[in-house]
């Protein structure tokens, strides 16, 4: 059953890595499926990886964001953008680790229900390529509603060897050659 798409804006601020604070927003919110349907802004470094290359080229100066287009899953984030210098001349590509923002970039997302997007190893391209997998909404539900009430109960009684998890800033950066390996 499609309960419809929720929609989720924001902006991300100057010196934002595009692609990392998307992953960190996937896994934060535990986004088992989004789609980019809009963004606008200006970038003060971009990182693109051209068709049908192997490495990044990095641009310098002011670019503004004419599109940027992708899916966010468990499976991690594919995303693609061309970008306009202070000349007028576009450029576009995969979007790896170092697009930084240099003002704002206003994003609109599309969070799909009932579906999971995984990644898998095509063998045909060689890249991991988008797996889209059902969800049975009403099982989620109620394995939500379980560890709801494990966790009102765990909180009652809290233990005295319980430890924080801090996962926070503990992404790993892969070298340059390697970043976007998963995806084309």
């Amino acid at each position: 059953m499609n309960a419809g798409m929720e929609l989720v804006s924001f902006r991300l601020e100057p010196d934002a890595d595009i692609r990392r604070d998307l992953e960190r927003l996937v896994k934060r919110d535990n986004m088992a499926a989004a789609v980019v349907l809009g963004a606008v802004g200006s970038l003060s470094n971009v990182c693109l990886r051209f068709a049908g290359q192997n490495r990044h080229t990095t641009l310098k100066g002011s670019h503004e964001i004419l599109t940027l287009s992708g899916t966010l899953g468990e499976g991690g984030v594919h995303l693609h953008m061309s970008v306009a210098d202070e000349a007028g001349e576009c450029k576009g590509g995969h979007v790896v680790y170092g697009c930084r923002v240099n003002t704002t970039l206003e994003l609109v997302l599309g969070l799909l229900p009932d579906v999971s997007f995984l990644r898998e190893m095509d063998e045909k391209t060689g890249y991991k390529e988008l797996k889209v997998t059902q969800i049975d909404s009403a099982a989620e539900t109620s394995q939500e509603n379980s560890q709801e009430t494990s966790q009102e109960n765990s909180s009652a009684e809290p233990s005295e060897d319980s430890s924080e998890d801090s996962s926070e800033g503990s992404s790993e950066e892969l070298p340059d050659d390697q970043q976007n390996a998963s995806t084309h």
